[in-house]
């Protein structure tokens, strides 16, 4: 037999937001309380353990439900000793409870994270929903969560009230009706996620080998510099109470600041303003329009001022503060498989995926006067407007110990060249293999000398991307075409690419074929598709194989009305629902997925040979070493990333970076 299985769920509550500090912060928290953990050894009945009577402050240990909580702990503990694996949803939470909580507190073993299985993690593999309730959902299971239960363990997690020494009062210990209901739930989600584990595919061993590089990457973490961090957030503050000021008087009193919504959109409208909405995108294409220019002085005046205020800078700070309050590292950055089929890293907490590009320019100077103690006012005259200053230097806020470097490495134009060697268009990757640039290339291939028009070309239209979509892409992006000339562009795009749009035409029809005949498997140079088996736990999933031999599986694949129509995440209201799909968007799933591959083979190469990889941001990755030791790493790392794996032969791969004390764009 093998080892045991131990399906885990803790319950616990805390006087911190779990969303906004993370698992490592909260778990750490001296307020942080466990209220029970949830468990079930194979096929056995679930069982909980109350955590309350296993304390004899609390409970005395001669009562039978405290023996039985005992007991239970002792089961548990017991297939800790014989090795048992720990499967769970968002396995990184347990074996941060397990270890930040039960650890120090009840004296359970540590545990590795090598012993946990993240049953979220294979669902993504297997092209379903990172939520326990819409994975249980879509494949079939008869425990999904009700949303009474989950609102009342949301309830739960926070205090019910604080005491007269301003100590909290956890709901469980006074309302045993409610921790009762909290039981079940707790027993329910153990029940889902064991069946959810039980009705999909194993995780590959290759994923499960990234898997664990992703989580020791997330618990080192980002380190953090305190002091920058607090000048920056002055800064911040500092210019939101000038830029509110500003306001107020400009509309003289009507408005008092920037984020009164209502009272400042009332006004504006008032002034001419024609939309419904101050989000950030649509003011600032308003902003970017010439029907700004029809408003009143005083109207775009208070409009730029919001547009200044609304930057993302204040929330992002907030953010790695509270992600690092505990010994100044900022851990969990990032999302394993957060980009649901590709399995792409997404960002979580600061979302350092999304930082904005800098647009001062000597950051490093910057930030040397800000830590020096340089206000917003000085900072205005000498770097530009203080906030764009604080958006510059945002990156810079992560900075390696005194002693070390961060070393970054970066793949160049790594898209482009995945998808033309997936197209097999050997002129365009001869581009990449002599290092000519491409956007020229992109540009002189339509009879253009204009780089920039190439390069959103090239960026924009690999994937099937229609003359208006790309009109209004090339606008955001500085090239003003007419509406013909952006037919003309697009057109042009495909006549000299048309290895690329043949592709886009041949995987529909292979991924139709597929879905109307299986049993049977189509192939395409280096992509193929196939139905999973009737049989199989895959049953009814349209599954492409990419070159690193993962599948991308579309759930309940079918063609209704010549459209490929299958089950998956929406992106845009991250629901699972129906949607449809289409060669350009096979292709770009293709291309993305092969791009995370290769980037993740590299990540597994270099922990192999014992490199501390601190993050991952789009196509780079940032490791941490002794200053002695940088300029080694930095080689091993272009070495690695440069050099295709087996699967990869012919891709003409290059990376670019540094060698650096803050993090920043290189």
């Amino acid at each position: 037999m093998g080892r045991a299985v131990v399906s885990l769920d803790f319950e616990l509550a805390g006087v911190l937001d779990l969303t906004e500090v993370g698992a490592d912060v909260w778990t750490k928290h001296p307020d942080t309380t466990p209220i029970l953990a949830g468990f079930a050894i194979d096929h056995d009945p679930p069982r909980v353990i109350g955590f309350d009577l296993l304390d004899p402050d609390l409970v005395d240990q001669s009562r039978p439900e405290a023996v039985a909580a005992a007991n239970h702990s002792l089961d548990l503990l017991l297939a800790v000793s014989k090795g048992a694996e720990f499967h769970a949803w968002n396995a990184a939470f347990e074996w941060a409870v397990w270890n930040n909580i039960c650890v120090p507190r009840f004296g359970w073993p540590a545990l590795p994270i090598e012993r946990f299985f993240c049953t979220m993690a294979a669902a993504a593999c297997a092209g379903l929903p990172m939520s326990l309730d819409d994975a249980s959902r879509a494949v079939g299971s008869p425990h999904v969560k009700d949303k009474a239960g989950y609102a009342l363990m949301k309830r739960m997690a926070r205090p019910r009230r604080f005491d007269t020494n301003h100590d909290p009062v956890w709901w469980h210990r006074e309302d045993p009706v409610k921790l009762k209901q909290l039981i079940a739930y707790n027993i329910a989600d153990v029940e889902a996620e064991r069946d959810v584990h039980l009705r999909i595919p194993r995780m590959p061993p290759r994923e499960r080998e990234i898997w664990l590089v992703d989580q020791h990457m997330n618990q080192r973490g980002l380190p953090v510099d305190r002091q920058l961090l607090t000048a920056l957030h002055a800064i911040t503050l500092q210019e939101l109470l000038r830029l509110n000021a500003e306001i107020r008087r400009i509309t003289n009193g009507e408005v008092n600041g920037a984020t009164q919504n209502v009272k400042l959109l009332e006004w504006a409208r008032t002034r001419g303003y024609p939309y419904q909405s101050l989000a950030k995108d649509t003011l600032t294409d308003f902003i970017g329009s010439p029907k700004f220019y029809y408003l009143d002085q005083d109207a775009q005046d208070v409009l730029l001022l919001r547009s200044e205020a609304s930057k993302t800078s204040t929330a992002k700070l907030v953010a790695i503060n509270e992600y690092s309050q505990d010994d100044d590292r900022a851990r969990n950055l990032v999302q394993y498989g957060g980009a649901v089929r590709t399995l792409r890293w997404a960002g979580r907490g600061p979302q350092i995926q999304n930082f904005p590009r800098p647009v001062v320019k000597h950051v490093d100077k910057a930030i040397e006067q800000i830590l020096k103690g340089m206000d917003a006012d000085s900072l205005r005259l000498l770097f530009g407007r203080p906030l764009d200053v604080v958006s510059s230097c945002l990156r810079g806020v992560f900075k390696a110990p005194e002693g070390f470097k961060f070393v970054v490495c970066d793949y160049h134009a790594i898209e482009a060249i995945v998808l033309a060697w997936l197209a097999e268009f050997e002129p365009l990757l001869d581009v990449f293999r002599r290092h000519e640039d491409v956007y020229t290339f992109t540009a002189a291939s339509i009879g253009s000398t204009n780089r920039q028009l190439g390069k959103v070309l090239r960026l924009a239209c690999g994937y099937g991307m229609g003359p208006g979509k790309f009109w209004e892409t090339a606008e955001k992006a500085g090239v003003h075409l007419t509406l013909q000339g952006a037919r003309d562009a697009v057109n042009a795009f495909r006549l000299a690419n048309r290895p690329i749009v043949s592709l886009w035409y041949a995987l529909e029809t292979l991924a139709k074929q597929a879905i109307t005949r299986p049993g049977e498997t189509f192939y395409l140079r280096k992509l193929s598709f196939r139905m999973g088996d009737p049989k199989g736990r895959l049953a009814g999933a349209l599954l492409m194989e990419l070159p690193s031999g993962r599948r991308l599986v579309y759930r309940n694949a079918r063609v209704e009305d010549g459209r490929i129509i299958y089950w998956g995440v929406n992106q845009y209201t991250r629901q699972w629902c129906e949607l449809d799909t289409y060669g350009g968007k096979l292709v770009e799933n293709a291309t993305q997925a092969v791009a995370r591959d290769l980037l993740a083979d590299a990540m597994v190469q270099l922990d192999r040979l014992g490199v501390s990889l601190l993050t991952t941001v789009h196509d780079e990755i940032v490791a941490m070493v002794e200053n002695d030791d940088a300029f080694a790493l930095f080689n091993v790392m272009k070495a690695a990333m440069s050099t295709p794996p087996a699967w990869g032969a012919g891709l003409p791969l290059s990376c670019a970076g540094g060698i650096v004390e803050r993090y920043g764009k290189l």
